[in-house]
């Protein structure tokens, strides 16, 4: 048996649109084990409710996992899989619960058949079942971390130091908003001048957050990409 624990994350961070992202101590818990035969999942907390065994194969943590037997010819036809889910991260609020799913998945498959991937590896088959690399790039390498894509398509990360009395506060709504809805919504050209603006920001974001500049921390955590465009769909976010 192996144990996995993944992070709850939160991406988007502020000005940095795809590509800034936290990961947060909220977590997903697997145990993986081998059994004689069939597939067995066994689902606890957030997203229980949501759950049937009638269509496990369907879930997150599967599809991952067979990914990486698909990928590496990985057989076990002769053997079955029993997975235990304890899950205390939100479905659909902001907190990267596919990316904790899929690198549970991912990474539980390499670690219970010893199989020799590269956090390279791992991020490039998480992301061609998760598009959102900043969720799934800080869901793997944990702290606070920047995703980018090289010319040639190449995933890139850097992990960017943190002070160590960094708290974070989370306000999880009782409603759910999908991700892929409101990536819709926002507008496919913007102005130099927004341009600009986000480009100020990050760099004052990441630069407050290193060198624990808390005085700035509001100004530099503003958006002009995605906030405006998401706010009206989130009731009270205006005076939070």
């Amino acid at each position: 048996m192996i144990k996995i624990r993944v992070p709850a994350t939160t991406a988007n961070l502020g000005p940095g649109f795809d590509c800034l992202g936290l990961a947060l101590k909220l977590y997903l818990n697997l145990e993986i084990e081998e059994i004689e035969e069939g597939l067995v999942i066994q689902y606890q907390g957030e997203g229980a409710e949501k759950f049937s065994a009638k269509k496990k194969e369907e879930t997150l943590i599967w599809k991952s996992i067979n990914l990486v037997l698909k990928k590496t010819h990985k057989d076990i036809s002769k053997k079955g899989l029993k997975i235990k889910v304890l899950n205390k991260i939100p479905f659909a609020r902001g907190l990267g619960s596919s990316a904790s799913a899929i690198i549970g998945g991912i990474v539980g498959a390499v670690r219970l058949y010893n199989i020799d991937l590269t956090n390279q590896e791992i991020l490039e088959l998480a992301l061609s079942l998760e598009g959102h690399m900043d969720n799934i790039v800080p869901a793997l390498i944990g702290g606070l971390t920047l995703a980018y894509k090289t010319g040639q398509e190449e995933i890139k990360w850097a992990r960017i130091k943190t002070p160590l009395d960094l708290r974070i506060v989370l306000a999880v709504p009782e409603f759910t908003l999908n991700t892929g809805e409101m990536r819709k919504i926002l507008p496919q050209k913007i102005a130099l001048s927004e341009a600009k603006f986000n480009l100020s920001r990050s760099a004052l974001l990441v630069n407050a957050l290193q060198n624990s500049d808390w005085g700035v921390l509001a100004e530099a955590m503003e958006d002009r990409l995605h906030q405006p465009y998401r706010a009206p769909f989130i009731p009270g976010i205006e005076d939070m």
